[in-house]
């Protein structure tokens, strides 16, 4: 399993152009995370995200939405852009979808959560997720994966889910309340077997990250790191690895091995490289059952 608090599916949504943003950057992220958690399986990944138009806050003269005023998009853009292919290489499934879909997991390699912020996960994925949350942990176990971008449950506040609109004024009905992103009271990442604890972070830039010997190990490397922005960063949690630091010394991406029982700690800075070779050996005895 792998927690991230990057939105990824978002940066990677941008076409290579005149940005303060690097989604090539976020792109190679998202390859790295996903092969790991597919740990070779060739069968599809399970996408969950919503089907909602994604907020924004302003359009242009043209009717075009401001760009640097669409805190949101569409994760599966990201996907693609990144080279995977709907239908081959995903399935892309909504809160509905999820209902059937999550019934037929031995069908996909892995879960890949979009982010919320900016994607277009929200709530009502969260709780589908949320409900089968043993079928998922024995899924996990195994030998499924799990990649959940960043859940910060920040955004644009009170917006208009049928056109995308946002308004602070707005009162009328369809419109979210203020003070919520697109989770609500969902729990972010409260569907994992392993708990982990998030904080909300939004607008932090990332450059001079902290690459871990075990982050290198799972084929991560520090320019996938920065250039973009990230929404949160993970407190210790018992049984995850830090994969990398942000600027300031706080997790901001991690991973654990599930496998039917609760993992005791979080190893030491110096055990990083021993963790992950023990990741690796289980993985190739996976490979090899």
């Amino acid at each position: 399993m792998l927690v991230s608090h990057l939105d990824a599916d978002y940066h990677a949504s941008f076409e290579p152009g005149p940005y303060t943003y690097d989604p090539a950057a976020a792109q190679d992220f998202l390859r790295t995370s996903i092969t790991w958690v597919r740990n070779g399986s060739l069968k599809p990944f399970l996408f969950v995200e919503s089907n909602i138009i994604p907020p924004y806050v302003e359009k242009l003269p043209n009717g075009l939405i401001n760009g640097n005023k669409a805190f949101h998009a569409d994760g599966e853009i990201g996907l693609k852009n990144s080279g995977y292919a709907a239908g081959t290489d995903y399935v892309r499934a909504d809160a509905a979808q999820l209902v059937n879909e999550l019934q037929n997991l031995g069908a996909y390699s892995a879960i890949v959560v979009a982010s919320d912020f900016g994607g277009i996960l929200t709530g009502a994925e969260l709780e589908q997720l949320r409900l089968q949350k043993n079928l998922i942990a024995s899924f996990v176990a195994n030998g499924g994966g799990i990649y959940a971008m960043a859940q910060s449950n920040d955004g644009i506040g009170r917006f208009n889910p049928v056109t995308g609109e946002a308004d602070p004024e707005a009162t009328a009905p369809g419109f979210l309340a203020a003070g919520h992103g697109l989770l609500g009271n969902e729990t972010p990442y409260g569907f994992l077997p392993v708990a982990v604890t998030s904080k909300s972070n939004y607008g932090l830039f990332m450059k001079n990250s902290t690459l871990t010997s075990f982050g290198a190990s799972l084929g991560f490397t520090t320019g996938m790191l920065d250039g973009n922005e990230a929404p949160l960063y993970f407190d210790p949690s018992p049984g995850w690895t830090p994969i990398s630091y942000d600027s300031t010394g706080r997790i901001s991406n991690m991973a654990a091995i599930y496998t039917g029982n609760l993992p005791a700690s979080v190893p030491e800075p110096e055990t990083y490289l021993l963790a992950g070779g023990v990741l690796i050996a289980i993985g190739l005895y996976r490979r090899l059952k």
